[in-house]
């Protein structure tokens, strides 16, 4: 099973701020890891994550390497 997910959300109030606020930045990461974290902890096993849109931020704004590691169980993560 997969999933596409569009990272923007364009209804959320901090979704186009958060490229110049970093208050609002911080606000929507968290939102979109809270996203993330529920499509791959509420459904079984997933196979597939593919994010869409990464306009306003850069992987770095994203926190891209914390995203991608949540739902991974500890021991795999520690033989990366």
């Amino acid at each position: 099973m997969g999933f596409y997910h569009s990272l923007m959300d364009w209804h959320h109030p901090d979704g186009a701020r958060c490229a110049t606020d970093e208050a609002a930045r911080r606000r929507f990461v968290d939102y979109v890891h809270g996203q993330i974290r529920e499509l791959l902890t509420n459904y079984g096993k997933i196979d597939v994550l593919w994010y869409d849109v990464a306009w306003p931020l850069d992987a770095k704004g994203w926190e891209s390497e914390k995203m991608n590691e949540i739902g991974v169980p500890a021991p795999a993560r520690d033989r990366r």
